[in-house]
């Protein structure tokens, strides 16, 4: 598209001059979530909140984690994403 209402801006920083263009580019919405999942290994927190829960999942079935789900669930919850019915059969609440 040539006539593009974006441009490049150019700013001036020592010592190294600092470049952004505003087009959109590869954008997702979901960028933050590397960054929060990141954050999450090296502070622990689902980690620990998991060492809190009691198992009551038993047998062969279970497949993850009480870490994996209780992170799964706030990464959702960071990107305000419903509870769906993959998530429900994983923690066990909807039986496949």
């Amino acid at each position: 598209m040539d006539d593009c209402a974006t441009q490049k801006t150019r700013f001036e920083t020592t010592p190294l001059a600092l470049e952004a263009a505003f087009d959109g580019g590869r954008l997702t919405s979901d960028g933050g979530l590397i960054w929060l999942a990141e954050a999450d290994e090296e502070l622990g927190l689902c980690e620990e909140i998991a060492s809190h829960v009691p198992e009551w999942r038993k047998g062969p079935s279970v497949r993850h984690s009480l870490k994996t789900l209780i992170r799964q669930r706030v990464l959702q919850i960071a990107c305000v994403y419903k509870r769906t019915k993959t998530t429900r059969i994983r923690s066990g609440e909807i039986r496949s």
